[in-house]
């Protein structure tokens, strides 16, 4: 899903602009008049004169970025629960069944440890479910309804001989693109190759038992610093070919990240040991930029793709006292994911871990808080594009898919994206002769932009201060007469340059500080309209002893 209709501003990020704005960011424009205005003596030619357009249009495509933010309410859908039965099969059900309905504790659902899911050729999904000692496969050949499944559990054995020894201690679960399972136990893991249920083929399934066969293992007990061995694995993540392995003493003194191929050929490992002491880790998430670790403090460790410390961001106060487990990212947003706790759900930017755009709501969950036990969640995109959560819960043995996807609330209407001139259409041509009437130009197409994009205000953010001083966002309101009223604005001559005035710096620099002006007035309009203050009157707070 891409947040705007046009391909120029779809391509934002390529200036470092992101649609990332949560409702306790702060408004503050790129570029100060200081950072725009030309410098005295500085020549006045179409590059200097283009660098400062530049800055501008940033400025205002600031505005348009931070005038959305997603909706909050989440998730979108919570649609169906998996659930096993006492006769060992496993049924799909809708959300509203699951009050009239008791955990099965026989069931390999009860005591669920991790989860793992992938499309089908079929628009179905197919995955892994595991607990200490078993493993799961299930398939189910519809996204939609979710009714018709195939369960069969994975054996040990397979074409490596002699028999490996049971599962006793599996905690983590991935399926890539190819239709491979790993499953990591203890300090093994295991790939599986399960393309005859990933596939929905009948000739695989027929090569392969049950459409699943054991095809490589990795991994023993060692040191911290061996390259095919682990000392304490605690999880492991799948991108692009590569297998990530977080592998950390006991003690936490020792950490590293193991890098293989998908193939379980050691590639390279990395001693992070310096920050993970500070900060032990319960999971890791591969990205396109490089990695974020989570910690059992809730800190989010950002590394590059040389597995270089970026930063430490520190935990949302949104999560805190919560029992922190894994982490997911989204399919339907590359700059989206989720984390999950033994309780809730979070969502999040990639490019701000530190803040949280919303959580579940409690009255979208069929059970209380207190009762949650949150153990495994996987994504995979949906039929109509949307993330599809999976997310399996120990307490109460069962699995439950959501739907979620950002759906942006917006402070303008879109019709202003196809009205815009992009940018080249706004800076002067190298071969243009530089005088009053090009800059008047430029300026009059700047101003335009800025002219239509207040036209189409629509909307206020509103927040509120909830009883924990979190700004929680509220959604949108009709804007007030005086919020309109503050961003009106009327041109002059002094928004131009004029016929037979001398092009200086000065000269140049006063249509710019008016656009700059009126770039001020409308960041204020995007700003959040708060309706009570921190701390709320009914919170009572103690101060200081002198």
């Amino acid at each position: 899903m891409t947040p705007y209709n046009t391909t120029y501003l779809n391509n934002i990020t390529s200036i470092g602009l992101l649609t990332d704005r949560v409702i306790n960011d702060s408004i503050e424009l790129p570029y100060s008049y200081s950072d725009l205005k030309i410098k005295p003596n500085t020549v006045i030619t179409s590059t200097s004169f283009n660098d400062v357009v530049e800055r501008i249009n940033k400025n205002f495509l600031y505005l348009v970025s931070y005038g959305k933010i997603p909706g909050s309410d989440l998730p979108i859908n919570y649609t169906n629960f998996l659930s096993g039965s006492l006769d060992g099969s496993y049924n799909y059900y809708q959300s509203t069944d699951f009050t009239s309905m008791s955990s099965t504790p026989t069931s390999i659902l009860s005591g669920v440890t991790d989860i793992s899911f992938t499309p089908t050729n079929d628009s179905g999904s197919a995955g892994v479910i595991c607990n200490n000692s078993s493993v799961l496969l299930l398939s189910a050949q519809s996204s939609d309804t979710l009714t018709t499944l195939s369960a069969s559990k994975l054996s040990e054995s397979g074409t490596i001989s002699p028999k490996l020894k049971d599962f006793d201690d599996i905690h983590t679960t991935a399926v890539d693109v190819s239709g491979n399972a790993y499953i990591m136990d203890g300090f093994t893991i295991y790939k599986y190759d399960i393309a005859g249920s990933t596939k929905n083929d009948a000739s695989l399934k027929a090569l392969i038992p049950s459409g699943r066969n054991l095809t490589l293992t990795m991994g023993g007990s060692g040191s911290i610093s061996d390259n095919v061995k682990f000392a304490s694995p605690t999880s492991f993540g799948i991108l692009n070919e590569n297998l990530y392995v977080l592998d950390q003493t006991q003690d936490y003194n020792g950490a590293y990240i193991k890098i293989f191929d998908t193939n379980f050929n050691f590639k390279t490992s990395n001693n992070i040991t310096s920050t993970l002491k500070l900060y032990p880790a319960v999971d890791l998430l591969p990205t396109k930029d490089g990695m974020l670790i989570l910690s059992l403090s809730g800190h989010i460790l950002e590394y590059d793709n040389d597995i270089k410390l970026v930063k430490v961001h520190e935990p949302d106060p949104v999560t805190k006292s919560q029992t922190f487990r894994r982490l997911a990212t989204s399919k339907e947003n590359d700059n989206i994911f989720y984390m999950m706790t033994k309780s809730h759900i979070f969502k999040k930017y990639k490019s701000k871990p530190s803040k949280t755009i919303g959580r579940f709501s409690p009255t979208k969950m069929s059970i209380d808080e207190v009762s949650r036990d949150f153990s495994g969640i996987s994504i995979k995109i949906s039929d109509g594009g949307k993330d599809e959560l999976f997310v399996s819960d120990k307490s109460t043995g069962v699995v439950y898919r959501f739907l979620e996807e950002t759906g942006y609330e917006n402070a303008f209407y879109n019709t202003f994206e196809t009205e815009i001139f992009p940018l080249s259409s706004i800076k002067v041509h190298p071969d243009e002769y530089v005088n009053n009437f090009v800059f008047n130009k430029t300026f009059a197409k700047i101003l335009y932009n800025h002219f239509v994009l207040k036209e189409n205000a629509r909307a206020k953010f509103q927040g509120f201060f909830d009883n924990t001083g979190d700004l929680v966002f509220d959604g949108i309101k009709y804007p007030l007469d005086e919020e309109l009223a503050a961003i009106d604005y009327t041109t002059s001559n002094s928004n131009y340059v004029g016929v037979n005035e001398v092009v200086l710096s000065e000269t140049i620099n006063r249509p710019i500080k008016k656009i700059y002006d009126l770039q001020n007035l409308m960041s204020g309009f995007i700003k959040e309209r708060r309706t009570n203050t921190s701390p709320i009157s009914t919170v009572v707070v103690e101060l200081p002893k002198p």
